[in-house]
């Protein structure tokens, strides 16, 4: 069994703390007289697309890392939520900011998306970019969060552009679509001159205890 599924099946009563900013994990008297273990879901930013100029496929933004661990814990934790990468004109995306649980765990954004490049790649799959179909979804990401941003492309066939998991949708002469926060999820590449990509997801927090 992995150190995940173990901890799942823990005795008492489970709780779990989520956060979507930066903050103070405090654990409780309990928690450490239980010998302070969680189990820390935590994501990084997202990168933002990608906004080349003229004719060029946007790349989408990729999504941020996603980490489970089970960690062990004897006081205050901080907490530091990732960024997601800002939007950009005429420019390669921009990367997200890594999200940490103090120094027991740290989870990198995701890098930002480039000029002809596919969808962004989420958490558990990749981005596509098919030049013959103008194809350029973002990958899948996990449970709603990290997926990738979508391409920019040269023909407005908004299905074959969108975001997954959270992330922003790619377009043709017109900004992207952001993607949504504290997914760390990707957003979307623009296509055409002077127009703004899709910003990149902020990331997330969420730790898991037995009381």
């Amino acid at each position: 069994m992995s150190a995940a599924s173990d901890f799942l099946g823990g005795g008492g009563k489970l709780r779990y703390q989520d956060f979507t900013a930066s903050g103070t994990f405090t654990p409780s008297a309990k928690l450490l007289a239980r010998g302070g273990q969680c189990l820390v879901l935590l994501i990084g930013g997202g990168g933002s697309g990608a906004a080349p100029g003229g004719s060029a496929i946007a790349g989408g933004g990729h999504a941020g890392q996603l980490r489970e661990e089970v960690v062990t814990v004897s006081g205050a934790v901080t907490v530091t939520i990732g960024a997601g990468g800002t939007a950009v004109t005429a420019a390669a995306g921009n990367s997200g900011g890594s999200s940490t649980f103090g120094a027991l765990l740290t989870a990198t954004g995701g890098a930002g998306g480039v000029a002809s490049g596919p969808g962004g790649s989420g958490a558990t799959g990749l981005g596509t970019l098919n030049i013959a179909d103008l194809d350029g979804r973002g990958g899948a990401g996990k449970s709603g969060r990290c997926g990738g941003g979508g391409a920019g492309q040269t023909s407005a066939i908004a299905a074959r552009m969108v975001g997954r998991d959270g992330g922003g949708n790619g377009s043709t002469l017109s900004s992207a679509t952001a993607a949504a926060a504290n997914t760390g999820a990707g957003g979307g590449g623009a296509n055409g001159n002077s127009v703004n990509s899709g910003a990149g997801g902020s990331g997330f927090c969420r730790v898991y205890y037995w009381e």
